[in-house]
């Protein structure tokens, strides 16, 4: 019986297995700014995205520096769809980094 099923069913990649166990750590992260004005609809204007990763559960995300520096206001979307906003608590500008809190 195991036989069979492994020869007649497609076990999942490696990669699907890491996506499966990854995805949830990953965010979306919209920086704001002034300079940028405002959009049709009088809200802040989006400065730049990117993707970020919850390295600690309480809230501790690392992403890429040259999205969220400059920006006035930080929004992350997680997995489920809570969106937060984020501030900027550590950075390592020589690896492009940046570290933020919710």
């Amino acid at each position: 019986a195991v036989l069979k099923t492994l020869e007649t069913t497609q076990l999942p990649s490696a990669a699907a297995k890491a996506y499966d166990l990854i995805s949830p750590s990953v965010v979306r992260v919209v920086a704001y700014g002034k300079k940028e004005g405002k959009d049709k609809d009088g809200k802040e204007a989006e400065r730049s995205v990117g993707t970020g990763v919850v390295i600690v559960d309480k809230g501790i995300i690392l992403t890429n520096l040259h999205v969220v520096q400059g920006a006035d206001i930080i929004h992350v979307t997680f997995a489920d769809g809570m969106t937060t906003t984020a501030s900027i608590t550590g950075v390592q500008p020589e690896n492009d980094l940046a570290v933020l809190t919710t």
